[in-house]
């Protein structure tokens, strides 16, 4: 059984693949490349809304309840997800003009620029039955607040003190994990693939290694109008849980 976590780059997206003791990480163009290598039986977990909202000016709960969580520190990294019909216009000003008719808000330019990422994770949820049954939508943050005892990592990830801490978390589960993200590192140029972005695959993919311990925020989740869960997966380590050999 293989645990996919995937997380957006420049170059598409950065993947990292758990199974058993053995840690793959690499680059693809789409989703729908991961979803064709994987089983069945395994868990794709990807950094990217699921499940949306068409009109209406509420946010989704999720996004509602993962800003409750990491409190005011890190509530600023969850964003709230583009109305469906935005995600579908030609540019920025005509995706903000119809969010804002919609919903009465306008579309953050953070919203807006991964707007192809979410229209594409979208797509293939609605078209494809095999993708709509292996993933989960994830929020990296979420992760690493479950792993740090319910308490968010205040420092950035971007800092080097706060990828100390977050590669912390990560290798009091995975052993190899400090090793896996300087080879990427070494691997992948900066204009492909940044260190965040493997750092946040590796917990989305710890998390989707969890799949059977999941818990969701909110817990009673809202479902969209194509039948897609409105969720942001994560689970909650308890000791010697799927802790990798050294």
């Amino acid at each position: 059984m293989k645990a996919f976590g995937l997380d957006g780059c420049k170059r598409g997206w950065f993947y990292v693949c758990l199974e058993g003791e053995t840690i793959e990480c690499g680059v693809v163009a789409t989703v729908a490349d991961i979803v064709q290598r994987a089983s069945t039986n395994d868990t794709i977990c990807i950094d990217i809304p699921i499940g949306l909202h068409d009109d209406g000016s509420a946010p989704r709960g999720c996004d509602v309840a993962a800003r409750q969580v990491l409190g005011r520190g890190r509530s600023s990294s969850v964003f709230n997800a583009p109305l469906r019909p935005a995600l579908y216009t030609p540019d920025y000003p005509a995706a903000n003009a119809l969010n804002r008719k919609l919903s009465g808000k306008g579309l953050s330019k953070q919203s807006y620029n991964i707007g192809n990422k979410i229209r594409e994770v979208d797509e293939l949820m609605l078209t494809s039955p095999k993708a709509r049954g292996l993933i989960r939508e994830v929020h990296p943050e979420v992760c690493f607040w479950a792993l740090n005892g319910g308490q968010a990592v205040l420092a950035s990830k971007k800092t080097d003190e706060g990828f100390d801490i977050r590669m912390q978390l990560l290798e009091s589960h995975l052993s190899q994990a400090r090793y896996c993200v300087q080879d990427s590192l070494q691997t992948h140029p900066r204009s492909a693939v940044a260190r965040d972005d493997i750092v946040d695959a590796m917990v989305v993919a710890l998390t989707a290694s969890n799949s059977f311990y999941f818990n969701t925020l909110p817990e009673l989740p809202e479902v969209d109008a194509k039948g897609l869960a409105m969720e942001i997966a994560y689970f909650t380590p308890q000791p010697n849980r799927n802790k990798q050999a050294d």
